[in-house]
């Protein structure tokens, strides 16, 4: 109803100010100085015969009419547009007043409909921040708990729910504070200090600092076997110098992981890191192919893209020439490959036989190489 009350009050102010104009009253006549003495000469000599009995009290009477009429002629005589508003210009006025009234809230009800939602339920931001945090929208749920602990920073539950949030938006040190307070204002908790040093471990970009290390030991005093404290003491311990003292601390966790842990993986991958025995990476090629064809092909264009912007800025040698010319082929676009074996060209004027190269990989590729 309040969005109605208020839609209601901008239309009426519209309307008020496209009519405003329109019911404006005319100026009054002005007359001159000049004309104004003469015509109060003239009642001057009228009181002056009354008095002296030369006219009588109704010729008086008759005679000052005449003179207030001669008085108004010449007002409008001396300001045609000042007149009063005949009825011609009236109706007129009342003809725009009718089609403005009845235009403006049309033209806004239907422009509502077109662009708004009116069929959408109102539901006041207080009903929305009411809503449990789970199952409400990232950015109000933010704003709630932050509305909230502005006005009760003691309230640690508030802060355990603000932490999560933190973290999924990559507030990093934000998620570490939150913690922080909710181990005050809780109690400290193995769970608690281990995600206030996983926070802070993540806000350090993957390096574990002191403040990181001092929570996990914290936690490890409550409880010796977290994995979580051991996984990130044991990087600690790495980034030290101690390379087998890490990797020892790893496989005494793995060694004593339940058999559903699903942690498991990442301790192994991260031993065999330590011990230089870690898979190589998977390339890019290796990721896009991994993919689903409809992703892959978007995959595979975006990387085409990404170095044809680059050759374009920065260029590049005849070997990168040529794979933009022959991917651009191989995609069928063969207006974008033809435009890169121009550029190629250009770029490689100084460098002829880089410029052959790439001229052989769009024969191949079936593009016209200009001579």
């Amino acid at each position: 109803m309040l969005i109605w009350i208020i839609l209601a009050a901008i239309t009426g102010a519209c309307v008020i100010a496209v009519l405003w104009p329109l019911g404006r009253q005319s100026p009054r006549p002005v007359v001159s100085a000049d004309a104004r003495a003469m015509y109060d000469a003239q009642l001057h000599d009228i009181e002056r015969d009354l008095d002296r009995g030369v006219i009588s009290p109704a010729d008086a009477e008759l005679a000052r009419a005449e003179v207030a009429r001669r008085l108004i002629r010449a007002a409008r005589e001396s300001d045609p547009d000042s007149d009063v508003i005949n009825e011609v210009t009236y109706r007129r006025r009342r003809a725009a007043s009718a089609i403005i009234l009845s235009t403006i809230p049309l033209v806004a009800l239907s422009l509502y409909g077109a662009k708004g939602s009116p069929q959408m339920p109102a539901k006041p931001l207080a009903a929305r921040l009411s809503t449990d945090p789970a199952n409400m929208d990232l950015a109000v749920a933010l704003s709630r708990v932050e509305t909230h602990l502005q006005l009760n920073p003691t309230d640690g539950r508030g802060w355990e729910i603000l932490a999560p949030i933190y973290l999924r938006t990559g507030r990093y040190d934000d998620a570490a504070r939150a913690y922080a307070n909710a181990a005050i204002h809780l109690g400290s908790t193995m769970e608690r200090l281990v995600d206030v040093g996983e926070a802070r471990v993540l806000a350090a970009a993957g390096v574990v600092t002191a403040d990181a290390r001092a929570a996990f030991v914290e936690a490890g005093k409550l409880a010796p076997l977290n994995p979580k404290g051991v996984f990130y003491l044991a990087i600690a311990r790495d980034q030290d110098g101690d390379r087998a003292g890490a990797i020892a601390d790893l496989k005494a966790l793995l060694a004593g992981a339940p058999p559903d842990a699903g942690w498991t993986g990442m301790v192994s991958e991260r031993i065999a890191l330590l011990e230089g025995k870690a898979p190589p990476a998977p390339t890019a090629q290796d990721t896009v192919a991994a993919l689903p064809p409809a992703e892959r092909m978007a995959a595979i264009k975006g990387m085409v893209d990404g170095l044809a912007t680059r050759l374009a800025a920065q260029g590049g040698s005849a070997e990168e020439w040529g794979r933009l010319v022959r991917a651009r082929a191989v995609l069928g676009d063969k207006p974008a490959a033809q435009d890169a074996l121009l550029r190629a060209m250009i770029a490689l004027a100084a460098d002829p036989a880089g410029r052959a190269s790439v001229e052989a990989v769009a024969r191949e590729s079936g593009l016209e190489v200009p001579q």
